[in-house]
């Protein structure tokens, strides 16, 4: 009877409409012309290869010195692209930026459970807004995503606060440089074509810790996102073999490894100063989006599909 429950309730969660957006939230600075020109060339990869039917829109919300511009919000991965060409860099000839309340914009506008993805070389001048941002990441549900790409600040100004909007949004931060910046959009292909469930955000240490998590038997996957200065991660199972990853993003201040192996329980083990999120994609995750109009496919079918995806073979 409680599966049977299950199934019935996960039906009426499809049934609903519950669409999201795809959110950029984009530094116009002078000096991120070069990112944006990495921006431009590579997000295509990212919207094009996207499968899903469940983004509603698509926003750009860009700012500068001093404030917030008008948000740009489009219907197609094509009209966001247009738009997105478009853009230029100008202005902003001070650090840091009015970065959050760009991100308090963006929460504003976009659909709940929404991924908002921050590209900014500065850090933050407006810390005050982090109060309302925490209030609208648990309202929407919503996951922000912090793409730093320099480190562009003033005294009594540091990046603790993006992390704080990590840990509030079920988000991470990732650094990057204007020559590395291409390795942001393979990760983002994995947050907007999956969702997945946030298990431990932003717990800052130093030097080593050993992470422990159990992994049931719903679970298909596992991603790390570790940030900070040098880190380095293993993931091992508890007699000490190593678990096969795929490493998404690999650099000095970045590592995120994605697990491949489905197992019971795993260690991950972090070195260096850094800042881990550990998420997992779960089958009931994956389970596939009921059709418009039943017509298309029985109701039957439909719970044949998801049985197949809950238990495979």
């Amino acid at each position: 009877m409680f599966y049977q429950c299950t199934i019935i309730y996960l039906l009426i969660l499809r049934l609903v409409n519950c669409d999201r957006s795809f959110t950029l939230v984009l530094d116009t600075t002078w000096s991120m012309q070069d990112d944006i020109d990495v921006i431009k060339a590579n997000l295509p990869s990212v919207l094009n290869t996207q499968e899903k039917t469940d983004i509603g829109n698509y926003i750009i919300v860009p700012f500068n010195d001093p404030g917030v511009g008008e948000p740009i919000i489009k219907a197609t991965p094509q009209e966001i692209l247009s738009s997105l060409n478009g853009l230029t860099a100008a202005g902003g000839t001070e650090c840091p930026e009015n970065s959050l309340t760009g991100i308090e914009k963006a929460l504003q506008i976009s659909k709940d459970q929404s991924n908002i993805f921050v590209f900014t070389d500065a850090y933050s001048k407006d810390a005050h807004k982090i109060g309302s941002i925490e209030n609208l990441c648990e309202n929407t549900r919503s996951k922000v995503i912090i793409l730093l790409s320099g480190f562009c600040s003033s005294p009594n100004v540091d990046v603790q606060v993006y992390f704080d909007v990590a840990k509030a949004c079920s988000g991470a931060v990732l650094k990057f440089d204007a020559f590395n910046l291409r390795q942001a959009f393979p990760y983002m292909k994995e947050a907007i074509n999956v969702k997945w469930t946030d298990i431990i955000t932003s717990e800052t240490f130093v030097e080593y810790k050993q992470l422990t998590f159990t992994v049931d038997a719903f679970t298909k996957t596992s991603l790390v996102v570790a940030s900070g200065e040098n880190p380095t991660i293993e993931m091992r199972t508890p007699d000490d073999n190593s678990i096969a990853v795929e490493k998404i993003v690999n650099l000095r201040n970045t590592q995120v490894p994605k697990s491949v192996e489905i197992l019971m329980d795993a260690h991950i083990t972090l070195r260096g100063w850094v800042v881990p999120d550990y998420y997992r994609l779960t089958k009931l995750n994956t389970i596939p989006a009921i059709p418009r109009g039943l017509s298309q496919l029985s109701l039957g079918n439909f719970i044949l599909a998801i049985l197949r995806e809950l238990y495979p073979g």
